[in-house]
């Protein structure tokens, strides 16, 4: 484990996932990812991998191996991501 990076606490990373789907909650509708899937499948399938990425990320900040800003750059390229698609959903 790198000297310059901390453990980071499970309840920080749910935090700020969780503000990432409240603010996106905002904008939501109904529909859109069963939208997605049909209209631009490969978008659909870009989400699915990144949030697997966020996952992997989450995991090796609770033990030390990620730093916290990397996890919240993928949250943030997630949220971005989805806010562009529900552009072209709305």
């Amino acid at each position: 484990m790198p000297e310059d990076l901390d453990k980071i606490d499970n309840e920080e990373l749910v935090e700020i996932y969780d503000q990432m789907l409240t603010r996106l909650g905002e904008f939501y509708k109904k529909g859109f990812y069963a939208w997605l899937k049909t209209e631009n499948p490969h978008l659909a399938k870009r989400l699915v991998i990144l949030d697997e990425k966020i996952n992997e990320v989450w995991d090796k900040c609770t033990v030390g191996e990620e730093s916290i800003i990397i996890f919240k750059a993928g949250v943030k390229f997630y949220e971005d991501t989805v806010r562009k698609a529900l552009v072209d959903y709305a």
